[in-house]
């Protein structure tokens, strides 16, 4: 087990469907590393200050599913695959699928100090009730 505090960068686009208008949130934090067996979990506070804890779950296959947990709800990412979720929203609970389009980890090799770069990035759809809500992009990168 391994445990340790990090600089952390979030990065969150997303495309709206109906106006095609763009937001950007670029956020930089502390977050907390922790490492088990049997999976790799990572504790921040996004931009409003409410935790999020993103954990790496390693599947039989070799494949890796990525679970991103915050007051609203609970994503799953499963590549090339539909999951299901409830978010809450100010209106009320909104079941919502999530489409993974494309989910990459990528690191580089341990620079003169033996620290790793590390960059995650999520590419999926939401939607509610078959109407897409919009595209986004969700990438984490960090140095351990």
């Amino acid at each position: 087990m391994r445990r340790v505090s990090i600089d952390l960068q979030v990065e969150q686009q997303i495309i709206y469907s109906d106006s095609q208008q763009v937001e950007r949130y670029d956020h930089k934090t502390q977050a907390v590393l922790l490492e088990l067996e049997s999976f790799t979990k990572l504790t921040y506070q996004n931009l409003n200050q409410e935790p999020v804890e993103v954990k790496w779950l390693p599947q039989a296959d070799g494949s890796t599913q990525i679970q991103v947990s915050q007051a609203q709800g609970i994503l799953l990412f499963v590549p090339n695959q539909e999951t299901m979720t409830n978010y809450q929203t100010p209106q009320g609970s909104w079941p919502l699928s999530v489409h993974t389009q494309h989910l990459h980890w990528h690191f580089e090799p341990a620079d003169q100090l033996g620290k790793i770069r590390y960059a995650l990035t999520i590419d999926y759809q939401l939607k509610n009730d078959q109407e897409l809500l919009g595209n986004y992009r969700f990438r984490l990168i960090y140095v351990a």
